[in-house]
């Protein structure tokens, strides 16, 4: 009975997030590097500048011709605090920054180039599960929801 009364809940919770989504609303718990939740209403999306600094700054390495990596050293020398300091900056919490200081990893800039979040658009739908509790899987490009001018842009298109 459990089973059957949790599974239902599932789909219910998730059919709400979908038409969250639909409507506009910001609805994920995490916000991406770059902006914060406005403090007036949590489901909209608005830039943090002191982060944005750093994101316009990674665009426009890129745009330069530099790599994923060098741009990731770059940071590094320059002594550029990083999304996870950010982030434990933001949030106050029991937990310490490890004895070293985290290191700009090439793989983060790659996601930051290629998210569209920055250029304002808000992208959902783009894994499905096969059943409440399965495995999710990637859907095709096509089957993604984009809204595009859903909050301020960072980056121009």
């Amino acid at each position: 009975m459990y089973d059957l009364y949790s599974k239902d809940l599932s789909v219910k919770v998730r059919s709400a997030l979908r038409i969250r989504k639909e409507r506009g609303q910001y609805a994920c718990a995490d916000t991406p590097f770059g902006y914060v939740k406005d403090p007036q209403d949590r489901h909209r999306l608005i830039i943090a500048e002191d982060e944005a600094r750093i994101v316009r700054m990674i665009f426009s390495l890129a745009l330069e011709g530099k790599t994923s990596a060098k741009i990731a050293r770059l940071l590094d020398q320059k002594k550029v605090q990083t999304p996870m300091e950010f982030k434990l900056k933001k949030v106050q919490t029991r937990r310490s920054l490890l004895k070293d200081r985290p290191q700009w990893e090439r793989s983060v800039i790659y996601r930051i180039l290629r998210n569209p979040v920055y250029a304002g658009d808000m992208v959902y739908g783009k894994y499905e599960k096969d059943e409440v509790g399965g495995k999710s899987h990637l859907k095709p490009k096509s089957g993604w929801k984009i809204l595009q001018d859903h909050h301020a842009a960072i980056i121009p298109r």
